[in-house]
């Protein structure tokens, strides 16, 4: 900047053009640098954001139960997610087929786990992977069902049907735990010494062994 008012004061018309064009070059790189000083800083960011969401635990089950608070599996990526979502499409693909054939009952798909007979009962159907040893977690939208069927993939061997009368839903599903916004029932099932439970919060374990492929649970 002096140099430019000792131009000025000489009168070197030149000078002062040069030095100008120094000075805006200088304030341009000033710019740029600042700019990618704060792309930088958003860059280091976000690397720390996504380092923390790559190790995050996934977190569907209510606090209030110890079981739940002990879950440490990693969030399902796209990848697994997808695989998931297809085994539970063909799972429940297998059950509809075996209802209409050895039973003759119409399932109508309503969306991707909730269904309906034709005589108008509504029909749950959730689907989960062993995804922790002995434990499935399993969701559906909060419905007055007729009948529930949770499916539970283990990690080896055939998937366990669990088929639930109307009579069990009305006794047992007003003390599921639920979603914050109220609209998702969470099941959470277990496997131990050959039994099959059911965990209801505040309550005590409910053996579902008898409910294993209980087709007749349909026509209650």
């Amino acid at each position: 900047m002096e140099e430019i008012q000792d131009a000025v004061t000489s009168g070197d018309a030149r000078s002062i053009i040069a030095k100008s064009r120094l000075l805006e070059a200088c304030d341009s790189l000033a710019k740029k640098c600042s700019s990618l000083e704060a792309e930088v800083s958003e860059l280091k960011k976000a690397q720390i954001f996504y380092q923390a969401d790559e190790t995050a635990p996934e977190s569907l089950e209510p606090q209030s139960s110890v079981l739940f608070q002990t879950r440490s599996e990693p969030v399902i990526r796209d990848s697994s997610r997808k695989e998931s979502l297809e085994k539970a499409r063909v799972q429940r693909s297998i059950l509809v087929e075996e209802l209409r054939k050895s039973c003759g009952i119409q399932l109508r798909s309503i969306s991707k786990t909730v269904y309906a007979t034709e005589n108008g009962k509504t029909v749950g159907m959730a689907f989960a992977t062993e995804r922790q040893p002995n434990k499935w977690f399993l969701g559906l939208p909060h419905a007055d069902y007729s009948c529930i069927v949770l499916i539970c993939e283990p990690n080896v061997g055939a998937a366990k049907r669990f088929i639930f009368p109307k009579s069990f839903c009305q006794e047992h599903i007003p003390r599921l735990s639920k979603s914050k916004d109220d609209n998702q029932l969470k099941f959470n099932v277990y496997h131990k010494n050959g039994q099959f439970g059911f965990i209801i919060p505040r309550s005590d374990p409910v053996n579902i062994n008898e409910f294993l492929e209980r087709f007749d649970a349909f026509q209650e």
